[in-house]
């Protein structure tokens, strides 16, 4: 069942004003409790209008963009959850920003940069940008590499459990 931006006025106004507790508005409007947080932290940060805006088609973000996102996040300290509400976009892709932001700089936003996938093609941007070349490093930086592809399907399995499991709970 879809939920109208009114009902998600709704579901604010009673816990936020009418005291109901979260898991009776769940049941009510058959929503998770997930579901139901995402929208009280919505309302309390942003008020009730923004439960209201029309959603964005899937938006490209410019460099200058990206980079001001990034900045919110570290140089701001702002939650990565609260930017994503702020800029109208996901925390997943705001977390691979800023992954990307201080691995390369602001050079990670540009339509060249791209993550590595081979051991070459890693030694050949090492070269490229003039940093001295050395075995020990370039271990280090691939075995770092490795473990950073290895936590991120990782975290993608982890995710798609969780997605299955609230869809069952969802279906209940």
């Amino acid at each position: 069942m879809k939920i109208t931006k009114e009902q998600k006025v709704q579901i604010a106004r009673a816990v936020l004003e009418e005291k109901r507790k979260p898991i009776t508005v769940c049941r009510d409007y058959n929503v998770s409790s997930s579901y139901v947080r995402r929208i009280l932290f919505i309302a309390k940060y942003f008020g009730y209008d923004a439960l209201l805006r029309k959603n964005k088609k899937v938006e490209t973000f410019t460099t200058e963009e990206k980079i001001d996102v990034v900045k919110c996040v570290l140089e701001k300290h702002q939650a990565v959850k609260v930017t994503a509400i702020k800029f109208h976009t996901n925390e997943q892709t705001i977390s691979r920003w800023i992954k990307e932001y201080q691995e390369l700089g602001e050079d990670a936003f540009s339509k060249r940069a791209h993550v590595p996938k081979s051991k070459k093609e890693l030694k050949q941007r090492v070269f490229n940008n003039d940093l001295e070349f050395n075995e020990e490093n370039f271990n280090s930086l691939l075995e770092r590499y490795k473990y950073v592809e290895m936590e991120n399907e990782f975290l993608k399995k982890l995710n798609a459990l969780v997605q299955e499991r609230e869809k069952r709970e969802r279906q209940k």
